[in-house]
């Protein structure tokens, strides 16, 4: 396997565990306390756009895992996917970084690094294709 095929397959297996952690949401930061105090068109939305990014995760997962070899080469469309993807997670790191910034002692101020540096690595394994 090659450099940027296994470069490709990590971020599709780290896509797949995003896709994953995201399922868990509602349980981790208790959406059934909150999700009440949203009205009925945001209720909708929040949850629409929610079950919406879980599959733009699971279907960019599939592809990559899928379709690592094809993607890995980076020419036609595999270039442009391949770019988009890693804009989109070096984006959601700036994003985790600039909007998400964790209070001092906050016990989620591990979590807030953890993500930054996985959505780095989405990044970069993305884009390690396109520049070998």
């Amino acid at each position: 396997m090659s450099v940027s095929q296994g470069s490709v397959l990590l971020g599709g297996v780290f896509t797949l565990l995003m896709a994953l952690f995201h399922c868990f949401f509602p349980r981790v930061f208790s959406w059934q306390k909150e999700y009440p105090r949203l009205s009925g068109a945001n209720q909708r939305i929040f949850f629409t756009i929610h079950l919406a990014l879980l599959l733009l995760f699971f279907i960019m997962a599939a592809v990559t895992i899928v379709c690592h070899q094809e993607l890995s080469r980076g020419r036609g469309l595999a270039f442009w996917l391949l770019l988009g993807f890693s804009l989109f997670w070096f984006w959601r790191a700036v994003w985790q970084v600039a909007y998400f910034k964790p209070q001092k002692g906050s016990p989620m101020a591990f979590m807030h690094w953890l993500l930054t540096a996985v959505f780095f690595i989405l990044a970069a394994a993305y884009l390690l294709p396109l520049l070998v």
